[in-house]
């Protein structure tokens, strides 16, 4: 009994990696917002809390936020590399195909 295996076509696989890189991009702007965002309370906090709160998300995002832009990031660059290894395997199997006929 033959092993079916789910095949993506190079074009949808690329499309999928452009699609990860705009999450990517996206979340970078929207980090970027809500460190402004973050910033700007200083402005309004009077006590120790917005030095606490400034530290405590100067820490997320020095610990954690690289880290899984990365992993997005890096997501997207396999997705994109698949595409274009699947496409050179199609193109050599046509012309395979060509220099047969």
């Amino acid at each position: 009994m033959a092993i079916e295996k789910n095949y993506v076509s190079p074009n949808l696989l690329q499309q999928k990696s452009q699609d990860v890189m705009q999450i990517h991009e996206e979340l970078t702007a929207s980090l970027d917002r809500l460190t402004a965002l973050v910033n700007s309370l200083e402005e309004a906090w009077i006590d120790d809390a917005q030095a606490l709160m400034s530290e405590k998300y100067a820490q997320l995002r020095q610990r954690t936020l690289p880290d899984f832009l990365q992993l997005i990031e890096n997501y997207g660059q396999i997705m994109r590399q698949r595409a274009e290894s699947a496409m050179q395997d199609v193109n050599a199997n046509k012309r395979t195909i060509q220099n047969f006929l």
